[in-house]
C-alpha cells in the first residue's frame, strides 16, 4: 500500500467539515443514562478556562456531537491539580468511560494500567476503527513511529495517542539579531568559530552580555544546541539503537571546554545559573544581550518581535542555523518534539459500557476530515478553504475582541497543544506564527529533523521494578550532574578532574545500571 505524507491531506481531497450546525451549542444535554452518552476525563488549559467551562463549549467537540450524535460528558480537573485528581480517580476505582493522560507516566506503564483494569487493550475493536488502524499500519510514512509509540511492550494498543505531522519537529533553537550582524558587517554564524567572532564582535561593541539564556540550555537539560555542534546530547539520545549518555561520550568535554572559555571571556551570560525569564526578557529587548542559547518561535521570537514592532521597526531577531563545528556538517542534536506526544492519550476504561461506539467516536480524529477539525476548527465558522488550502478567519488571525491567535483557536479547536488525532499541520504553523521570522526559523531548522529523529530517545515504558530503581538512580545522580557540569562552565572545576566525574558517575552514582535499563526498554519498543 503506498504510503501518504499528512501533509497532503490538507491540500488533496480537501475536507468537507459542515460549514454550519445552527443550534448546536444550545442543544440540549443528554442525559446521563443516554446510550449515546460518554464521561470524558481531560485536563482544560487555563487559557481556554477563562473563557469557557468544558470541552462542550469548544466548535470542534460541538460539530462532532453533530455528526455522530454521541454526547461526551467532559469532566475536568482544578487547574493545576490534575495529578493529584488522577491519582485520586485511581484510588476511587469509580472511573469515567475515557481517561485522557499520559498513560506512558502510570506506573508500569500502559501494560500495568491494562494490568491492573484501569483501561482496556483497543485490539479487539480495531475493525470500529478503521481510520486509526490505517494509520498505525502503513498508511503514512510514520505509521511504524506511530504504532510502537501507540501500543505496551508485548504490543496491545493501550489509547488514542497524539500524533505530530509532517516535518516540523524543531520549534526552538539559537536565534540572534540579524540586524546587529548587518550593522557589525557580520554573516549569520554557522560554525562554533563563527560564533565566537560574532559574540565576540558583539562585546566590543558595548553589547555587555552577548549571549544569554537559561542553564537548562547551556548545561542542564537533555539537548543543548552547543553540545550538537561536538556530535553529543546533553543527557540521553540514540546512536543508531544503542542507549548512550552525553556527559560520558567523546565530545563532551570540548564542548565544556568552549563554554568555559565563553564564560571567562564575558561571551555567554555571566547570570545563566541564575537566570529568570523576565532577566532574559528584560536583557534582550534592552539590548544588553544580542543572542540566545535557546530561543522558541513563540514564547521568544513572538513576543519580542510583538514587543519591539512599534518601538523600533528595524529590530530583527531571528533563529539561526543550529552550530557546527565545520562548514557542511549538520548538528544531529536539536530541540525538537516527539513524533507522539507522550502526554494526551485518550483510554477507554474499565467501566465503558460500549467500548466499541467509545472506540468509532475517537476514530474520528484520525480521518482527514478530524485532522481538519483539530487543526483549523469547522470551515466557514474559524476557516475557509482560499487556493485549496485552509485560511483561518479574521476573528482567529485579528479578534475583535483583543483575543491572542491562541486563546481564539482554543475557541474552536485543540490546535495549539498536544490533542489526540493529528498536531502541527503545516499550514496552521504557517499561520499560527505570524512574523516572517518565525516561519524563516522553523523551516531553517527542519533540515535538523530527519537526523535528529534518529538520535531522539521514543517514548519508552519502565516496569514497576525498573521505575523503583530508577527513581532510586535518578535523584542523586541527577543533582550531581548538574552542579558538576555547571563547575566545569564556570571554572570552580578544573575540566583535568573530567575523569574523575566519569568514574564517580560509574562507580557512586550507578550510571550504567541505569543505561543499562533504558536499553533494555529500548530493546523492548523495537522488537514490538
Amino acid at each position: 500500500m503506498k504510503k501518504f505524507r499528512l501533509t497532503s491531506l490538507i491540500c488533496v481531497g480537501i475536507l468537507c467539515v459542515a460549514v454550519c450546525f445552527a443550534g448546536c451549542s444550545d442543544k440540549a444535554a443528554v442525559s446521563d443514562g443516554d446510550a449515546n452518552t460518554f464521561t470524558y476525563w481531560t485536563s482544560l488549559p487555563a487559557s481556554l478556562a477563562t473563557h469557557v467551562q468544558s470541552y462542550n463549549e469548544v466548535a470542534m467537540y460541538q460539530y462532532l456531537e453533530e455528526k455522530t450524535g454521541v454526547h461526551i460528558e467532559f469532566i475536568h480537573p482544578a487547574a493545576g491539580q490534575e495529578n493529584e485528581q488522577f491519582n485520586l480517580l485511581l484510588a476511587s476505582r469509580d472511573f469515567p468511560d475515557m481517561i485522557e493522560h499520559s498513560w506512558v507516566s502510570y506506573s508500569g506503564g500502559a501494560q500495568k494500567a491494562i494490568d491492573d483494569g484501569v483501561i482496556i487493550a483497543l485490539d479487539s475493536y480495531l475493525d470500529n476503527a478503521p481510520n486509526f488502524k490505517a494509520t498505525m499500519t502503513d498508511k503514512y510514512e510514520l505509521s511504524e513511529i506511530y504504532r510502537r509509540n501507540s501500543t505496551t511492550d508485548s504490543g496491545q494498543y493501550f489509547g488514542f495517542t497524539a500524533l505530530n505531522t509532517g516535518n516540523y519537529r524543531v520549534f526552538g533553537g539559537p536565534a540572534i539579531r540579524r540586524d546587529l550582524l548587518e550593522k557589525y558587517n557580520l554573516e549569520m554564524p554557522v560554525t562554533i568559530d563563527d560564533w565566537t567572532n560574532v559574540l565576540t564582535t558583539f562585546k566590543n561593541n558595548g553589547i555587555s552580555t552577548p549571549m544569554t539564556g537559561m542553564i537548562s540550555a547551556v548545561s542542564n537539560g537533555s539537548e543543548l544546541p552547543f553540545a550538537g555542534a561536538f556530535g553529543v546530547a546533553g543527557r540521553w539520545y540514540l546512536d543508531g539503537d544503542t542507549v548512550k549518555y552525553g556527559p560520558m561520550e567523546d565530545g563532551f568535554k570540548d564542548y565544556l571546554a568552549l563554554m568555559n572559555k565563553w564564560y571567562n571571556e564575558g561571551l555567554i551570560d555571566r547570570d545563566i545559573a541564575t537566570n529568570q525569564q523576565t532577566l532574559i526578557d528584560s536583557k534582550i529587548v534592552n539590548g544588553d544581550s544580542a543572542a540566545l542559547v535557546q530561543g522558541y518561535l513563540g514564547s521568544a521570537l513572538g513576543r519580542y518581535l510583538a514587543q519591539k514592532e512599534a518601538e523600533d521597526p528595524n529590530w530583527d531577531l531571528v533563529g539561526a542555523d543550529y552550530p557546527v563545528l565545520n562548514a557542511g556538517d549538520i548538528n544531529e542534536f536539536p530541540t525538537m518534539e516527539e513524533d507522539v506526544r507522550k502526554t494526551n492519550t485518550i483510554a477507554i476504561t474499565t467501566a465503558c459500557k460500549d467500548p466499541a461506539k467509545a472506540v468509532e467516536w475517537c476514530d474520528n480524529l484520525y480521518s482527514e476530515e478530524g485532522l481538519m477539525l483539530t487543526n483549523f476548527g469547522v470551515e466557514g465558522k474559524s476557516y475557509n478553504m482560499v487556493d485549496g488550502k485552509p485560511v483561518y478567519v479574521d476573528e482567529i488571525l485579528k479578534n475583535s475582541e483583543g483575543l491572542s491567535i491562541n486563546e481564539a483557536l482554543q475557541l474552536h479547536t485543540r490546535a495549539t497543544s498536544a490533542a489526540p488525532g493529528f498536531n502541527q499541520a503545516e499550514e496552521y504553523l504557517n499561520q499560527y506564527y505570524a512574523y516572517e521570522q518565525q516561519r524563516e526559523s522553523f523551516k531553517k531548522w527542519e533540515a535538523n529533523t530527519a537526523p535528529g529523529r534518529t538520535h531522539k530517545m521514543p517514548n519508552l515504558f519502565a516496569t514497576e521494578e525498573e521505575r523503583d530503581i530508577m527513581t532510586t538512580i535518578e535523584a542523586d545522580l541527577n543533582t550531581y550532574v548538574n552542579e558538576t557540569l555547571w563547575n566545569f562552565i564556570n571554572g570552580s572545576e578544573s575540566l583535568d578532574n573530567y575523569d574523575k566525574f566519569i568514574e564517580t558517575l560509574k562507580n557512586q552514582f550507578r550510571i550504567e545500571e541505569y543505561q543499562k535499563i533504558l536499553q533494555n526498554q529500548y530493546n523492548r519498543y523495537i522488537s514490538k
